[in-house]
């Protein structure tokens, strides 16, 4: 997407990473510990998405990659909401899936609200289905729906 760059998250990007926590999410939130973690040690799928003359994230995209298995994890997509509209969660969860299909990956499962309608129909677009509904998964006792995708 014109004006925007799609990169590796870096440790430089936490502390802009959790700000992006904090004003999206109301629970569930990673926090600065995990962000660090999950940028030098996980074995994770970390891209973020910056305007082109501002290296800081306006949003990103993270995948679970465990090792010796062909199913991935979509843990988070955000986009912050003053750039929201531009289809910039759909080309990052785009870039996601063609990495993931280069690491050989066959399926991606991911967890979304049950009352997040529009989250989950982007999902739909990208081939996801319901698998199965889990009660009280988020830390408000919100229910999940779990989807799963495969990836060709």
């Amino acid at each position: 997407m014109q004006g925007y760059i799609y990169r590796s998250a870096e440790i430089s990007d936490v502390q802009r990473l959790v700000f992006i926590e904090n004003l999206c999410f109301v629970s569930d939130r990673i926090s600065e510990k995990q962000f660090k973690h999950l940028i030098l040690k996980g074995k994770v799928l970390f891209i973020v998405i910056c305007k082109t003359e501002d290296t800081r994230p306006i949003g990103y995209g993270l995948c679970f990659t465990p090792a010796k298995r062909s199913t991935a994890r979509l843990y988070s997509l955000v986009i912050l909401p003053d750039f929201r509209g531009q289809r910039l969660a759909l080309s990052l969860l785009e870039l996601l899936l063609v990495r993931l299909q280069e690491k050989n990956y066959k399926f991606c499962n991911l967890e979304v609200r049950e009352s997040d309608k529009k989250t989950q129909k982007l999902y739909e677009y990208f081939g996801f289905s319901f698998i199965k509904r889990i009660a009280n998964y988020y830390q408000d006792g919100e229910a999940a729906l779990r989807m799963r995708a495969a990836i060709i």
